[in-house]
């Protein structure tokens, strides 16, 4: 009898564990580009490698910097090196160990000038990687960085599991990620979801605070609130301002709303042969931010440079709404416009087509809006809206081809989000410099003097001898006219009234950790 006791009960535990089992499920605008942080180069795919994977640092809830992998960090007496203490008895996801030698091969490969991902491009050049010992790593720069441990506590210095990488190789590692965090990858359909478990063996004091997490793109922004007002999802990330008032008035549901650091540009490519500097410029004065305030409403606020205004460093860029300035800069360019309002010049049509994943809240109606205005001063914008890997592949690759192979580049224009991470515009500003490879995003060639500039921003001058430097970058963007500020993003996220532990970071960098659901 007692054994047949201890056999129920025991099965009785098993059956509870198995209903105790929690999934969240987040619905979000769209999927993840790659599961690779070498090549990752979004926002959306940073949320969900970032659970898997972890930094030296992050950022806390008060903006400072606070310890991951790296324990406790000094800078030398040079002035120039940094001594990282690592963590001990880390492991991956595949039970490989964590220590210096793999930080130093992940700092060496996310930092090679043609890596694919946007890292490369966010730090000065090393003068050496140096391992002390088994969990002590020293990174020399070639020059003072201030702002160096900022940019590592963004979510985008992420430490992948060396020897599984190795093993199956880069092309393979987006299917199989391996890291430190408190998450396991499970699986990922492109284009649909990634679901990620819990990882019980995580080293940290807050670990994972439900069973699994499910990433469900669901691109449609109606549909995603409908998710989450029918039960279907737990969590709907950006979700349009006009359409939170209707989560936060139905039962069982609860709104975030916060303003973030993050900026929706229309970038420009400066070598295509239509986007000539009149081009750029005309655009810049047909650009009627008050209108797009009127249209987006809470989803943002206008935005006129690189970062929020209270931003070290930042510089409006832009150049003043000109309809008539617009007008004659094309005309002066040769486009004449034609009976349907469109200009054209020996045959060719003004055309240009903007590439977006419409993934911010209020992106498509700012479009939609500057679509209209362009189209006041004879340019006809085609707006195409593609999934995160087209997305990457068409700016990455179709904008290079001038570079590779001396052809006009497919890609024209396209939309970025880009976040301020360090409380500095320099994050945004170092793209590219001489050192590396020309990059898709802006296409511009080498400029000494811009070099020169950023590189005093990021060091430990004065800081009016660092203001005075943004100064010279501002005025150059102001001069390329090839990113166009239109928002300061606001994040607006609807869940249901059982989700515990969940903070919204104004970085827009995702931790789930932590994060319970009530029953």
């Amino acid at each position: 009898m007692t054994r047949r006791l201890l056999v129920l009960a025991s099965a009785l535990l098993v059956l509870g564990s198995a209903v105790a089992q929690t999934t969240l499920t987040i619905g979000r605008a769209g999927d993840v580009n790659d599961m690779n942080p070498f090549r990752q180069a979004n926002n959306l795919t940073a949320e969900v490698t970032y659970q898997i994977h972890e930094g030296l640092m992050r950022y806390g809830p008060d903006l400072e910097l606070v310890p991951m992998l790296a324990r406790e960090w000094e800078l030398l007496e040079d002035g120039v090196t940094w001594r990282f203490h690592l963590q001990e008895g880390v492991m991956f996801h595949t039970g490989n160990a964590f220590n210096a030698e793999v930080v130093k091969w992940n700092f060496e490969t996310m930092l090679d000038p043609d890596a694919p991902g946007i890292a490369a491009g966010l730090l000065t050049a090393f003068e050496s990687l140096e391992v002390v010992d088994e969990y002590t790593l020293d990174v020399t720069l070639s020059e003072p960085n201030f702002i160096f441990l900022n940019i590592l506590g963004a979510a985008l210095f992420m430490i992948v599991d060396m020897e599984h990488y190795l093993e199956v190789g880069e092309a393979n590692y987006g299917q199989s990620p391996s890291g430190t965090g408190a998450f396991k990858f499970v699986r990922w359909d492109p284009g649909e979801r990634v679901v990620l478990e819990r990882n019980d063996d995580y080293w940290g004091p807050v670990g994972a605070g439900v069973d699994r997490v499910v990433f469900q793109a669901i691109p449609d922004e109606s549909a995603r609130v409908l998710a989450l007002l029918t039960g279907e999802i737990d969590m709907a990330f950006t979700v349009p301002a006009d359409q939170m008032g209707l989560i936060e008035r139905a039962q069982g549901t609860q709104v975030f709303r916060t303003p973030t650091f993050r900026t929706l540009f229309l970038e420009s490519n400066t070598k295509h042969p239509r986007l000539t500097e009149n081009v750029r410029y005309a655009i810049a004065h047909a650009i009627d931010r008050d209108q797009i305030s009127t249209v987006i409403g809470e989803n943002g606020v206008p935005a006129f440079g690189h970062g929020p205004p209270e931003s070290v460093g930042y510089y409006d860029h832009t150049l003043p709404f000109d309809l008539e300035e617009s007008r004659r800069l094309l005309d002066e360019d040769g486009w004449v416009v034609g009976s349907d309002g469109i200009r054209s010049r020996d045959g060719e049509r003004l055309t240009l087509n903007v590439l977006t994943r419409g993934v911010t809240a209020g992106e498509l109606d700012a479009l939609q809006v500057v679509q209209l205005q362009l189209r006041r001063v004879g340019i006809d914008v085609t707006l195409e809206r593609v999934d995160a890997a087209a997305f990457t592949s068409a700016v990455n690759n179709g904008a290079l081809r001038w570079k590779q192979e001396g052809l006009p580049p497919l890609t024209e224009m396209w939309t970025t989000g880009s976040g301020i991470r360090t409380g500095e515009v320099g994050y945004l500003q170092n793209r590219p410099l001489c050192f590396q490879t020309v990059r898709a995003w802006y296409a511009i060639d080498c400029t000494p003097e811009y070099d020169e500039a950023f590189a005093i921003s990021q060091s430990p001058a004065s800081l009016e001898e660092r203001l005075a430097a943004y100064e010279v970058m501002g005025e150059y963007n102001k001069l390329w006219q090839h990113r166009h500020p239109l928002f300061h993003v606001q994040s607006n996220i609807g869940a249901k009234d059982t989700i515990e532990g969940f903070v919204v970071d104004p970085q827009d960098s995702l931790d789930l950790r932590g994060v319970t659901i009530r029953d």
